[in-house]
């Protein structure tokens, strides 16, 4: 049996950070805005997922993917050789610190 046609279905992650103290109203709202954004992006037959995670969460997320070893570690751009770069709420946000220098990591990849 040959296969015509394949039908194939694109799968985006974004990672989007909601600040926490904005109401129930304004994260439907910032939503729903992002949803119509991806969608005009990407095309309207995509599927669309968000969902809201506390600061706490990913920072438990992204501790237990440091100690994965399935995955490379995220690892100081000054010197890779230095310890894994731990997690640090600052406010509303997350960074990445390397405990052996002063080097700072905002974009965090998962």
């Amino acid at each position: 049996m040959k296969i015509k046609y394949f039908k194939a279905r694109l799968i985006k992650t974004e990672h989007i950070d909601i600040n926490e103290e904005c109401d129930s109203k304004d994260k439907e709202e910032m939503k729903q805005q992002i949803i119509k954004d991806i969608k005009n992006q990407y095309g309207s037959n995509i599927s669309v997922e968000l969902y809201y995670m506390k600061i706490e969460d990913k920072i438990t997320r992204i501790i237990a993917n440091q100690n994965n070893p399935m995955y490379h570690p995220l690892t100081c751009g000054n010197d890779s050789r230095h310890t894994p770069l731990v997690p640090v709420r600052e406010g509303d946000k997350i960074v990445l610190i390397c405990p052996d220098c002063d080097y700072r990591q905002e974009y965090i990849p998962f």
